[in-house]
């Protein structure tokens, strides 16, 4: 099996796990709801997966900026600078 070939079905696993163990038991509704009144909710934990697997293809797979940087403006997730 080649790269490419391994990282398809890696992905096909990972997302059948997903959706068979959290997006299809939690309704849609409750997805923002964070587990013990302040960890990560089911919204968070998508965009978190979704943003390394944008890492892991194009920055460092592909040589190119990630997707995110130039979505994230559009997504509302522009932080501020600090100081």
């Amino acid at each position: 099996m080649d790269l490419h070939q391994w990282m398809l079905a890696d992905l096909a696993g990972v997302r059948t796990k997903l959706f068979d163990s959290v997006v299809g038991l939690i309704p849609s509704d409750r997805w923002h709801e964070t587990a013990d009144g302040g960890g990560s909710s089911v919204t968070h934990l998508l965009f978190h997966i979704a943003r390394h697997q944008d890492l892991a293809v194009n920055a460092v797979v592909r040589d190119h900026d990630a997707l995110y940087l130039q979505f994230r403006e559009s997504l509302g997730l522009v932080t501020e600078p600090l100081g």
